[in-house]
């Protein structure tokens, strides 16, 4: 994956101010100088960045609009805190930042984080670049204090109390994908695309207030990660899965090119099922409705998280693992 970053480093201030102005009709390089009260070089920069978090689209005639989703949020004056926590929403939703301080956490320097971002992702900056400009959007949310420490609680504890009953309140969306990224590990965490992070953050953060709704974005995880193994890290024809609208049928393609076990098959036509429980309700024959409760949305994630996993080994390296 190749990421455009900016070419100098502004903070996540400048940025909100820049997506701010971009709501609804959109602006130009101009207008954006006038209103940010900066150079153009480092609006220009923001709008770089604001691109990068995607709460910037690019326009005809050079102008460029806040995205949808940011804009619904944007529709007042916001403080300046709430701006930040609207920027961080977005920080989180990318995939390299969420390494990056999943590196810090288990002990690495900042430095060293960055590189090893690098090694996973196509920058078009140097590693100490890349650090600086991080390090800098962390310190703007409180994530990490000058001495380069993290604010934020270890994401393992964080969820082995919030999947121990914890109400669902306390639960935070960055800690959700912290914690996604430790359990899958970095390789697999950066090879997922964000709608598939995103399947996987609701099934997480769904478990105890909605149960059936964690269990059926789980669902739609594995179904879309399945389908990706087939098609991008196999290299067989997309067209193969037309009309493979279930996790058994994308299931049976993978099995049919023996790049999926006997026994991770079965796993995956168990899920299947669950998924089927989930989304239906009632079974087709008998027309007896299934309740999905918390335990069962907690297994289901454990389950979902470590099939993932084995799938991806198995079809890159053969590896037998669960």
């Amino acid at each position: 994956m190749n990421y455009k970053l900016p070419a100098r480093e502004v903070t996540a201030s400048l940025i909100m101010d820049v997506v701010e102005r971009c709501c609804h009709d959109g602006a130009n390089i101009d207008s954006l100088v006038q209103y940010t009260n900066k150079s153009k070089p480092y609006v220009v920069s923001a709008i770089d960045a604001g691109c990068l978090l995607k709460m910037l689209d690019v326009q005809e005639n050079k102008t460029w609009r806040t995205s949808k989703d940011c804009a619904e949020i944007l529709t007042n004056t916001l403080s300046k805190q709430t701006k930040l926590v609207v920027f961080k929403k977005w920080l989180f939703a990318w995939t390299p930042f969420i390494l990056f301080l999943q590196y810090i956490q288990i002990g690495d320097d900042i430095n060293t984080a960055a590189r090893k971002i690098a090694s996973r992702f196509s920058f078009n900056k140097k590693k100490e670049d890349i650090s600086k400009l991080l390090f800098t959007w962390a310190k703007n949310c409180k994530i990490m204090n000058a001495k380069q420490e993290l604010l934020i609680p270890n994401s393992s504890q964080k969820y082995q109390e919030i999947l121990g009953g914890i109400e669902q309140d306390v639960i935070d969306a960055s800690q959700a994908r912290m914690y996604l990224a430790q359990e899958l590990g970095a390789e697999i965490f950066s090879w997922l695309k964000p709608d598939e992070i995103q399947e996987l953050e609701n099934g997480l953060m769904k478990i105890q207030e909605a149960p059936r709704e964690s269990a059926h974005s789980l669902g739609i995880a594995l179904e879309d990660v399945l389908k990706r193994i087939y098609v991008d890290l196999l290299g067989f024809d997309a067209q193969d899965l037309t009309k493979k609208n279930t996790i058994s049928q994308v299931a049976e393609c993978l099995r049919s090119k023996e790049y999926i076990h006997a026994k991770q098959h079965h796993l995956v036509l168990a899920q299947g099922h669950i998924r089927n429980m989930a989304s239906h309700g009632k079974e087709v024959e008998s027309m007896e409705k299934w309740e999905l409760t918390s335990m069962g949305a907690k297994g289901q994630l454990f389950f979902t998280l470590a099939l993932i996993k084995s799938l991806f080994r198995y079809a890159k390296y053969q590896e037998h693992l669960y």
